[in-house]
């Protein structure tokens, strides 16, 4: 009797742990040909074999009915070497069984599509899924439905704590927008941008042109984000700190102390070590993504040296301290051609005072002055009106309308040719009878010049 309900109990326990569906399970065997022949038109590897996935240790969090079953520990995943396509010998993780095939030919996708292999799984999944989704826009409705299963089958963000809750949120938007998220969080700041320009760098060359041709374009939209993230920063450092008291209680304000400098001190030199040392910090961080993960970029960047120089000729990089060297060269001849043929006085003068002599909390920057460099940076991109404020106005007035171009260069004029059209059609739409039967004759005529023609 014992062993009779801890048989019912271990059968029960244990189908009620794996999530699974098996009345709609899909077995290898019946798609094996076809998720083949998917693979290689989708220009995988013609020699490459389609086999089933032996089951490995995942290593990831199991909930809790998971563990008191003992189950879900390993798990086939697919995967691909120089000889062979492992695909699972089995898919049943949705309920409806034309899922569970679309499982497997998404996967086959997927592994022609694995354009960024070097990076780290998160980025190297998201890279492939949107190159599959451009070079195959008909992939993409089973891709959706894919992706809508499977969220409804994952754990609710309002759930989890904070920083699960954000982690899950990042899977949820790089699994429907491919590529829109560099990195799980707290990962998602400087250190995701910096792995995500090695992504590109280290992307080796497409079978579409186009795709090879975007890539430097992409890569420096990143570069270019970077760059006007740290302007704005400065900017909003100047707009706060260098301004004039708005508060009385502001005037007695005073500098940070040493102490206060020296903590801030301490996140700069983060920074510079991770951008000269990235291998190096990469290295050091190596065991706790491979703890988590099962994956890491230590050994394919010790591969290239402290420099990070190029693996091969089809993949691109840079040197960091090449780099900074390079910055430094452009600082100081900048410098030495100012003082070269500039008169190389010095003028000090009072910040925000804007050339009069008083300095007062008006002449000091603003929000509006916050955006301003970049709205003359992107400013032949739009249709910009101003209306400025003289220094003496009693009630100044400030208003800048920005506006798109082609709307006026385009679409206006589209609609004022529609709306012309409509009321020229709308002229026939008045009149009597006789004018309508008339318009009918010479239609007919017109018709019957032609068709004997």
């Amino acid at each position: 009797m014992e062993e009779f309900i801890g048989k019912l109990w271990h059968n029960w326990v244990t189908k009620a742990a794996t999530g699974h569906y098996p009345q709609a399970a899909v077995k290898l065997g019946e798609v094996e040909k076809t998720a083949g022949i998917l693979f290689r038109a989708f220009g995988g590897d013609p020699g490459l074999n389609v086999a089933a996935a032996t089951a490995d240790t995942h290593g990831a969090r199991r909930r809790w009915l998971q563990r008191v079953a003992g189950s879900n520990e390993r798990v086939a995943l697919a995967r691909r070497d120089s000889e062979t396509l492992r695909l699972p010998p089995e898919i049943a993780a949705f309920p409806e069984k034309s899922l569970n095939r679309d499982l497997y030919l998404w996967l086959a996708a997927l592994a022609a599509c694995d354009v960024a292999g070097d990076c780290p799984w998160f980025i190297r999944n998201q890279l492939a899924s949107q190159a599959a989704l451009a070079r195959y826009p008909g992939l993409r409705p089973r891709y959706e439905r894919l992706v809508a299963a499977h969220i409804a089958g994952r754990i609710d963000p309002a759930q989890l704590q904070p920083d699960e809750a954000a982690q899950e949120n990042a899977i949820r938007q790089a699994l429907r927008q491919p590529a829109s998220v560099a990195g799980l969080p707290p990962l998602n700041g400087f250190v995701s941008e910096w792995l995500l320009l090695q992504s590109f760098l280290f992307t080796a060359g497409l079978p579409q042109g186009y795709l090879n041709m975007l890539l430097p374009a992409v890569a420096g939209a990143v570069a270019l984000i970077a760059a006007l993230a740290g302007f704005a920063m400065v900017k909003f450092f100047g707009v706060v700190f260098l301004g004039q008291p708005r508060d009385e209680k502001l005037a007695q304000a005073h500098d940070a102390g040493s102490w206060e400098r020296l903590g801030m001190l301490w996140l700069v030199a983060g920074c510079v070590l991770l951008g000269l040392m990235p291998n190096q910090v990469i290295a050091l961080i190596d065991p706790v993504t491979q703890t988590l993960v099962h994956a890491g970029l230590a050994q394919t960047v010790a591969q290239n040296g402290w420099l990070l120089v190029p693996v091969n000729i089809t993949n691109a990089s840079y040197s960091p301290i090449i780099f900074l060297c390079g910055v430094l060269a452009s600082f100081g001849l900048t410098f030495w051609l100012v003082r070269r043929f500039y008169h190389g006085r010095l003028r000090r003068v009072p910040p925000w005072d804007c050339g009069h002599p008083w300095q007062t909390a008006r002449m000091q920057d603003t929000a509006e002055g916050f955006g301003q460099p970049i709205r003359q940076v992107f400013e032949p991109f739009f249709r910009m009106k101003r209306q400025l404020p003289s220094a003496f106005d009693a009630q100044p007035s400030y208003r800048v309308t920005v506006e798109d171009p082609l709307w006026h260069g385009l679409y206006l004029n589209v609609a004022k040719l529609v709306d012309r059209l409509s009321r020229l059609i709308g002229l026939l739409q008045q009149g009597r009878i006789a004018v309508y039967l008339m318009y009918s004759f010479v239609t007919l005529i017109v018709v019957l010049l032609m068709v004997k023609r």
